[in-house]
């Protein structure tokens, strides 16, 4: 049989291997979604379609691997992006150094979500993070040294759990949403974006696409740099924006509801953006007063020239009832939030 196909391949010389095979199979094994731990160093995977880790299973990545995407072609004859949809536990490490990287591969988080940790992870490509069409999670979240880059984002939906995200990396805009957990119950979320600044040859890192965070019970935004067309946070409960470098062309501070302002901090950062505005709803003539301390501006030290060219409240805009008081304006930038120019 053997000679008989060699015999057939020499005489159509013109029919080659790839005629002959149906697909070529990915490089490497597919993704686990069994409890598992991985202690070896550049471990390939694939994930094709989507993949489930159920909730009773627990993955474990400790060493630096790549991991793959492709699409699959669905019941509707739609190809579908490489998922790794996660109702258990997943984490990815990293920890005797290099990274995990996941080239083209969505994270999805399923409302039963145990946990996700990731520290020294990289998503390239087409991929990231990203809300279940089943529901917001309300799991624990922690990444550290993370790199969304090449078209990969970063977007979540949580209605309790702590979401952490520290020394992290993505060019693409984020966007934090607290989802309610009923008709008659808000988020109680929390999320800290803690440290995400530096810079690198070739640029700087943080939050270079701008950074949206709304709904949440309790923010924490410190010592972050943040760029992009727009940095929004609205609505959310206690907020601390501490010492961060704000590049974004917009940053607004808002709330729908009145007299939620007395819950927000802002102190310590340099404000190189365009406009910095704060939304408040109007209630006749009251008004909603918040003091922005120790801050430095772009504008130049001067709280009147400030609040006329840069900080949009109530004496420019009748359409917010929120006063904002400047206090302590330093002469020059602070750069706890990095050091990078406008």
């Amino acid at each position: 049989m053997l000679l008989s196909l060699v015999a057939t391949l020499v005489a159509v010389p013109s029919l080659g291997l790839s005629e002959l095979s149906v697909s070529a199979a990915p490089f490497g094994e597919p993704f686990p979604v069994k409890t598992v731990t991985i202690k070896v160093d550049d471990s390939q995977f694939f994930v094709r379609g989507r993949q489930v880790i159920p909730r009773k299973a627990k993955v474990v990545l400790l060493r630096r691997a790549k991991v793959t995407g492709s699409g699959a072609v669905g019941d509707d004859g739609e190809e579908e992006s490489a998922v790794i949809e996660v109702s258990g536990t997943l984490e990815l490490k990293a920890v005797t150094g290099g990274r995990v990287e996941l080239r083209n591969t969505w994270i999805e988080l399923t409302p039963e979500c145990r946990s996700l940790y990731l520290t020294n992870v990289r998503f390239i490509g087409g991929g990231g993070i990203r809300p279940s069409s089943e529901g917001p999670s309300k799991t624990d979240i922690f990444m550290e040294n993370v790199e969304f880059i090449e078209g990969a984002s970063l977007n979540l939906e949580c209605s309790a759990g702590t979401l952490t995200i520290s020394s992290t990396h993505c060019k693409e805009p984020v966007s934090i949403v607290g989802a309610s957990r009923s008709d008659n119950a808000e988020s109680k979320a929390i999320v800290r974006v803690i440290g995400c600044k530096g810079g690198r040859p070739g640029g700087w890192r943080g939050m270079m696409g701008g950074l949206t965070i709304s709904h949440a019970k309790s923010v924490i935004v410190q010592f972050s740099h943040l760029e992009g067309g727009i940095s929004r946070f609205a609505d959310n409960g206690k907020l601390s924006f501490e010492g961060n470098n704000v590049r974004s062309k917009l940053i607004e501070f808002a709330y729908s509801k009145p007299g939620q302002f007395k819950k927000a901090k802002i102190s310590g950062c340099d404000f190189r953006s365009k406009e910095v505005a704060f939304q408040a709803p109007v209630d006749g003539e009251k008004t909603e007063r918040l003091s922005v301390k120790d801050c430095w501006f772009s504008s130049g030290d001067d709280p009147e020239k400030i609040l006329a060219d840069q900080v949009l409240d109530r004496s420019r805009d009748e359409a917010t009832s929120a006063v904002v008081s400047l206090r302590s304006v330093k002469e020059r930038p602070i750069g706890l939030g990095g050091k990078a120019g406008s």
